[in-house]
């Protein structure tokens, strides 16, 4: 993400701690990843070392004097505004990204009849909303959709026609699943699989005599 930021020339605020910051990482129970900033450490000075601390700041700053404020027009942003008040005053931030269900159990700021409409709106059109949280506000959707590959309905009609019935095997809710396998003419669907999920369903499969070929591309797939 930072580097797409980067592409589209967009400096996001507190960069310094973004880099930095705490990784929440994904899993199949929590649904959700995200960052956590580190606190700033708040250090008593006496007066000698303040004295000192304010002579470094304007010699960065160039000519001994004090610098002027700057301006950054992505900090003009709501989000920046959260972001930077919530640093002024040396709160937490944690900022999260996941399944809306899984997210919205986290906030309590929040239109949740409007969250789950929009993102309805968004599975139609076969992309993955991923509500996007800081601290206990909701601040927006993002819709995410993999491309399906070149040719590959006709490549599983190929496969179809050898007599194997294909399923796909997803983590994604139920509506952007279907609107998916519809656009790749697959013959069957399970949404909201977890890994253990798939593994199950190919353990099912084997004990009616089912021969299996199984196609993944992450560690949600493996153990399938």
């Amino acid at each position: 993400m930072l580097h797409l930021a980067e592409e589209k020339r967009f400096i996001p605020p507190l960069i310094e701690k973004i880099l930095v910051a705490r990784r929440i990482n994904f899993s199949a129970e929590t649904k959700f990843s995200g960052i956590e900033f580190i606190p700033n450490k708040i250090m008593a000075l006496d007066k000698e070392l303040q004295e000192e601390a304010i002579a470094i700041h304007k010699f960065e700053h160039g000519n001994g004097e004090e610098s002027g404020s700057t301006t950054n027009d992505n900090a003009t942003s709501r989000v920046a505004k959260i972001l930077l008040e919530l640093d002024k005053r040396n709160e937490k931030v944690r900022i999260l990204k996941g399944s809306v269900d899984a997210v919205l159990k986290l906030v309590t700021h929040v239109n949740e009849a409007e969250v789950k409409w929009k993102a309805q709106e968004i599975s139609k059109s076969g992309s993955t909303p991923l509500l996007v949280s800081i601290n206990d506000e909701a601040i927006g959707l993002v819709g995410l959709k993999d491309n399906l590959k070149e040719n590959i309905c006709q490549k599983l009609d190929e496969v179809r026609s050898t007599g194997i019935t294909t399923v796909m095997l997803t983590g994604d809710n139920q509506l952007t699943a279907q609107v998916i396998a519809k656009e790749a003419n697959v013959d069957q669907v399970m949404a909201e699989a977890k890994p253990t999920d798939k593994l199950t369903r190919v353990e099912e499969e084997q004990i009616k005599g089912h021969v299996i070929g199984m196609v993944g591309d992450g560690t949600n797939d493996a153990p399938a």
